[in-house]
């Protein structure tokens, strides 16, 4: 089970990835895309060219879990994602 800390890191990647890609190449993305250790213990999300499904993926100390997200979700219009801050500690408590 994954444990989500007010101090843990999510760092998302602005370009599409293939979803055909698994854990190895999603890792690989870490390293080379966003220069980032894939064993960090941040949460690292992806996205699909078409903007429709998300991929999580977490190293918990013992492996990777990988997690994509439930289909059926709207594509988002090109552009319309701005930077924002996100506070974990109310949905904690």
């Amino acid at each position: 089970m994954i444990q989500i800390t007010p101090q843990m890191r999510v760092l998302v990647a602005i370009e599409p990835v293939d979803f055909r890609q698994g854990v190895d190449g999603l890792a690989r993305q870490c390293r080379a895309a966003l220069s980032e250790n894939p064993f960090s213990g941040a949460v690292f999300v992806f996205r699909n060219r078409q903007r429709t499904a998300v991929k999580l993926l977490v190293y918990d100390g013992q492996g990777f879990w990988l997690c994509p997200s439930a289909s059926g979700l709207a594509a988002a219009p090109e552009g319309s994602f701005a930077p924002a801050s996100f506070t974990l500690a109310p949905l904690l408590s």
